[in-house]
């Protein structure tokens, strides 16, 4: 009965004409009923993505789902994965001199401010002066003088670039630095939440016409000959093999117009680093982004326009967390450094016998707390218990405050051990959290915001 009678004071917010912000975040920081997609609906107006006003929704979520889709063409599709030059390996080995000339004519003009081009992918030989055949051509209709005309400068800005120029313009820099960054985003989301298989399934809402990010990414993993020597032969005796394993192969490509959820996740984060170079992307960001698509996806409804929707609620979350992925910005009052110190104060003031012990040990708070506070606990718990804990995260109108309250409750709730531990034991519990109800910790958070100033 208790249960109906929260299921109904959520759906009295919600279906209300002008939602009641102060009194949603209350509910949600108590938990969000799965059911009905409650939990995706509440998120999005706890990151401030859908407005207050009901009426204004259908038009809103068009217009920012076209916005977003707007970017994958401008930044996938037309940043030189396209179909008809997809093979960029291919183009880079097989370009010849005469190309040059037969792009010229047939063209009339070359742009090296265009990101519509197709380059090599990681792992090719970049050893050539040849020019790629796939560099972004304008589709634009020139008069015959014009192209003429510039038909020489063309040939020069071309010719000048090419995989091995250090220039800050040249494509081939900006090519190769998103490869590199699209490298880590790849190694990253493979891995995310290896302990379930729901990343590594196939959506029911792929993207079948925009090209796989993944395909540029090659891992050339590294060969070597055994020695034959009286050393490595001693080695291989004792070891009891004189061969090394060789790589795993990497998984098998999924079949055309299919594609995982850990490659939307892949496009998502590309997208977000190339519209915010400034912070470009920093490792972990997907564990933030994961939780947030994972609730969207599994939603009864708008499940195919999670993708979307993921952006802009994973924008507004970094808006309010970017400063603790930014390492510049560390000790400032935003920076993880600042709010790890906070977390040690806030439990010197709670349990100074703890605080004690682990400073006598000399276990620093960036042994623990570093990966604890910026990735909002995603690494700590099972995923189901992280997005209990997002609940009230995201309710909260300090969250500072409220990660602080919670990673202090983290710690006083194991107490008795950290205080019978030696260094070893207790860096171990910190960095392995042991299993436990979530409830509790944020029943003891809530406890301590009464009487602690963080």
């Amino acid at each position: 009965m208790a249960y109906k009678v929260r299921l109904a004071e959520f759906d009295s917010i919600l279906q209300a004409e002008k939602i009641d912000l102060s009194k949603l975040q209350e509910l949600c920081f108590a938990g969000i009923p799965d059911d009905g997609g409650r939990r995706a609906l509440c998120w999005r107006l706890l990151l401030h993505y859908l407005p207050l006003d009901r009426s204004c929704w259908l038009q809103y979520l068009a217009d920012k789902r076209k916005q977003y889709h707007s970017f994958v063409d401008d930044i996938v599709v037309g940043g030189g994965m396209n179909s008809s030059t997809s093979s960029s390996s291919e183009a880079l080995h097989n370009s010849r001199p005469s190309d040059i000339g037969e792009l010229e004519t047939s063209s009339g003009s070359i742009s090296r401010h265009n990101n519509s081009f197709d380059t090599p992918s990681i792992g090719t030989d970049i050893n050539t002066n040849k020019t790629p055949s796939s560099l972004p051509v304008h589709k634009r209709s020139f008069s015959n003088t014009s192209s003429i005309t510039n038909s020489s400068s063309s040939s020069n800005s071309l010719c000048s670039d090419h995989p091995l120029n250090l220039s800050p313009d040249s494509q081939w820099v900006s090519f190769f630095k998103d490869n590199e960054v699209l490298g880590q985003i790849d190694k990253d989301v493979k891995r995310l939440c290896p302990d379930m298989c729901f990343f590594q399934r196939v959506t029911p809402h792929p993207r079948a016409d925009t090209p796989r990010l993944c395909t540029r990414v090659t891992h050339t993993p590294l060969h070597s000959a055994p020695l034959h020597d009286k050393l490595s032969s001693s080695y291989s005796r004792q070891r009891g093999s004189g061969t090394r394993k060789s790589p795993s192969p990497p998984p098998e490509p999924l079949p055309p117009g299919t594609e995982a959820h850990w490659e939307v996740l892949e496009r998502l984060l590309f997208i977000y680093a190339k519209l915010n170079p400034g912070q470009g992307y920093v490792q972990g960001m997907n564990e933030i982004i994961g939780p947030l698509y994972y609730v969207l996806a599994t939603a009864p409804s708008d499940a195919e326009h999670a993708e979307a929707d993921t952006f802009w609620l994973f924008t507004s979350l970094m808006a309010d967390v970017r400063d603790l992925f930014i390492r510049t910005l560390d000790e400032s009052e935003s920076g993880i450094g600042r709010l790890m110190t906070r977390l040690m104060s806030c439990l010197k003031d709670e349990d100074a016998a703890t605080s004690s012990q682990l400073t006598c040990q000399g276990i620093k708070e960036q042994y623990f707390a570093f990966r604890w506070l910026s990735l909002l606990f995603s690494q700590e718990f099972p995923l189901p218990d992280v997005i209990r804990m997002w609940d009230s995260v995201l309710a909260s109108p300090d969250r500072h405050r409220c990660l602080l309250l919670l990673a202090t409750a983290m710690i006083v709730l194991q107490r008795e051990k950290l205080l019978s531990g030696d260094f070893a034991s207790n860096v171990k519990l910190l960095q392995n959290y042991p299993p436990c109800d979530v409830g509790a910790i944020i029943s003891k958070a809530v406890e301590l915001s009464d009487r602690l100033v963080t």
